[in-house]
């Protein structure tokens, strides 16, 4: 059986013991089925790198990025992180396709918890993906017809968590350098550590190490500008979590306080919204807010997803005291992925328990 073919029927085992929450037994059927039936279309169009690199009109457009991806994949394997043979292929999806999956959030217009999916090896988690368009808006349709609050959004990367091998989509090579390290360097977290059913946790962890080894790849490449311009974008992205976690407040303020209706607590929502968007930080190098109409409970439940307090994670990597920052990482990692949430346990109880195995 050839490696695409194989690919697939893993593929349709995972999917098939997807249980997915707000999907009847008839949608659930044909969401299987679609996504089965795309991703194998995705899968046989494979081509290991050095194919593409034997190929003049492939590797005009894609080997200089793919060379990049080599050389981040080995920094990454030095800094503990698990790459075995993965991104050794690139897929062509069909009609040049360049969004890897298209993404639903939804959340009630009275709460930040977004609705979740539970999938098996993976857990829950807060969003739902879709290889077709169409399909994913039909199906936000139908949850906006409910009274939910929508976002919709895209990836141009995943990581299947090790179970098997990640390909490099077309996608995933459109950025410079930095944008390059980051991604692949997020994505190979997940492929590292993984804990069933902490989503959040598993986003901000990835990105974590992603920046800390993104600045780190970038000096030691010599790349002085990127690495000035990343280290701007890491200042915006703290200033953005802080944008986000007062915006949460308010609204889990609102939406707690029984003094209220719920027509006085949309209209208020409404107005939170409009003076958090008047409040934007003094981003140096990107607006990560843009459009505060475009904002709701979805979207703002997918961002908090993403964004992440980083001193929680500074204060636990620095237990890990070492002579070189690649020991030290290897040696957080390890323990992260020898050590299990307890039941209840929040993140930054978790983190600060990681100081006592480090002793």
């Amino acid at each position: 059986m050839n490696q695409p073919h194989l690919i697939f029927w893993k593929l349709c085992v995972l999917m098939a013991a997807t249980s997915c929450l707000s999907l009847g037994p008839l949608q659930k059927f044909n969401y299987l089925l679609d996504q089965v039936w795309m991703g194998t279309r995705i899968l046989w169009s494979s081509k290991n790198i050095h194919d593409v690199f034997d190929d003049p009109d492939l590797n005009e457009r894609y080997g200089a990025k793919l060379r990049h991806i080599i050389s981040i994949k080995e920094f990454a394997q030095d800094y503990g992180l698990t790459t075995d043979s993965s991104y050794e292929s690139m897929v062509f999806p069909p009609n040049n396709q360049e969004v890897v999956s298209y993404l639903v959030v939804a959340a009630k217009p009275l709460s930040l918890q977004a609705l979740s999916y539970s999938f098996p090896f993976v857990g829950r988690v807060p969003y739902l993906g879709f290889f077709d368009e169409s399909d994913r808006n039909n199906y936000a349709a139908n949850l906006k017809e409910q009274g939910y609050d929508i976002h919709l959004s895209q990836a141009g990367a995943f990581s299947l968590l090790g179970y098997l091998k990640d390909p490099i989509f077309p996608s995933m090579l459109t950025g410079n350098i930095s944008q390059l390290a980051h991604l692949f360097f997020h994505e190979l977290t997940h492929a590292t550590v993984w804990k069933k059913n902490q989503a959040s946790f598993n986003e901000h962890l990835a990105e974590f190490i992603s920046i800390t080894l993104t600045l780190e790849y970038l000096k030691s490449h010599n790349h002085v500008e990127l690495y000035t311009k990343f280290q701007n974008l890491h200042h915006d992205l703290k200033l953005f979590h802080d944008w986000i976690s007062q915006l949460k407040e308010e609204l889990n303020l609102l939406f707690a306080d029984t003094t209220l209706s719920d027509d006085e607590k949309l209209k208020r929502k409404s107005e939170i919204y409009n003076t958090a968007g008047k409040n934007s930080p003094p981003f140096r190098s990107h607006n990560f807010i843009g459009d505060i109409t475009r904002w709701n409970n979805a979207r703002l439940a997918l961002k908090d997803t993403y964004s992440f307090r980083s001193d929680i994670f500074i204060a636990a990597y620095s237990c890990f005291k070492s002579d070189t920052l690649k020991e030290q990482t290897r040696a957080f990692l390890t323990t992260i992925q020898e050590k299990d949430f307890e039941d209840g346990q929040s993140k930054e109880d978790y983190l600060k328990s990681l100081c006592h195995e480090s002793l």
